[in-house]
């Protein structure tokens, strides 16, 4: 028997049964989709080791003009700011 290519529509169908949603991916955990096809999606590491005081309500990450990387996270009781200071160095 040849070989047969099997082809999946992307995206995750989960209004319907795993018959129901033939040519359909029905579950998945850390996928997405780039052009079509599904992608690995690598894991989340932990920023800090500490307990968050209050209910955190927003988040914003941003650069500065030195490369430098900020997450500020905003809660009932703080603003925490995170900073991750950019080690490169320039060659002449």
């Amino acid at each position: 028997m040849p070989l047969q290519q099997i082809t999946f529509r992307p995206g995750i169908d989960k209004q319907n049964t795993t018959v129901g949603a033939e040519g359909r991916w029905v579950d998945s955990d850390n996928v997405r989709f780039r052009y079509g096809l599904p992608e690995k999606v690598s894991g989340w590491s932990s920023l800090i080791t500490d307990t968050i005081v209050g209910v955190v309500r927003k988040q914003h990450a941003f650069v500065d003009i030195s490369g430098n990387r900020y997450v500020a996270l905003g809660s009932d009781k703080f603003l925490l700011i995170y900073l991750k200071v950019n080690f490169m160095t320039s060659h002449l």
